[in-house]
């Protein structure tokens, strides 16, 4: 999911995507109860859900990608935007979801939202 998401983004980019995975699944609700949940439940990461993708079947997992879900799963990084559960690309139309009262931070070109407020 993260190279899917933030492949192009510097590493913490692609930490603060990871991260927004375990802020779901620390906090269950209608988006998973689980990392597994959280990723596949449909059109929370569009990138690992839309229909008709082919591009869902073959992708390059880079190291940096690794590294970050394996950093996000064990929690020995810092945490890039605190509480954030929530982004999308800069260079996309802003969802009616990401508002200004919800906004953690952007990092490279991604813009984090905390949407639970937890």
């Amino acid at each position: 999911m993260i190279c899917r998401e933030a492949q192009f983004e510097p590493y913490h980019g692609q930490l603060a995507v990871a991260q927004t995975v375990i802020n779901r699944a620390d906090h269950p609700g209608w988006w998973g109860h689980d990392v597994r949940s959280v990723i596949l439940t449909p059109y929370q990461y569009s990138s690992m859900t839309a229909p008709g993708d082919a591009g869902l079947t073959r992708w390059t997992i880079t190291a940096s990608c690794r590294q970050a879900a394996q950093d996000a799963l064990a929690r020995t990084s810092s945490v890039v935007a605190p509480g954030a559960d929530s982004f999308y690309a800069e260079y996309i139309p802003a969802p009616k979801w990401a508002t200004e009262d919800r906004f953690v931070k952007q990092v490279g070109r991604h813009k984090f939202y905390n949407m639970d407020g937890r």
